[in-house]
């Protein structure tokens, strides 16, 4: 992924490490899940950029009921399952920033 995607620059006021970063919350597409080697990536090189925690919130508590969730768990019980998973942890509790892969947009 970093061979195609450029690397992004941060506004000025962005200092790296400065304690003003909001932790970051990843929803993935149809198709993938947060047990999957590429996601768990992708949450780590956030977290690791932005010096903050950052974790992807999966819809099913193993590999494959998290994929089958993506493609059959309707829209309502989705946002319900994400919204608990991320009441839930507590380094989530005073806000977080949000990235959406393909249907994970919708979250």
């Amino acid at each position: 992924m970093a061979a195609i995607v450029p690397e992004l620059e941060f506004p000025s006021w962005h200092k790296k490490g400065d304690g003003a970063e909001l932790p970051t919350v990843l929803a993935h597409g149809m198709g993938d899940s947060c047990f999957n080697r590429g996601m768990s990536n992708i949450a780590k090189e956030v977290g690791a950029h932005l010096d903050s925690y950052a974790v992807c919130v999966p819809t099913g508590d193993s590999r494959i009921m998290d994929t089958i969730n993506g493609f059959l768990l309707d829209m309502d019980s989705s946002v319900d399952v994400f919204a608990e998973k991320i009441k839930a942890d507590e380094n989530l509790k005073g806000g977080f920033n949000a990235i959406g892969f393909s249907q994970g947009n919708s979250l």
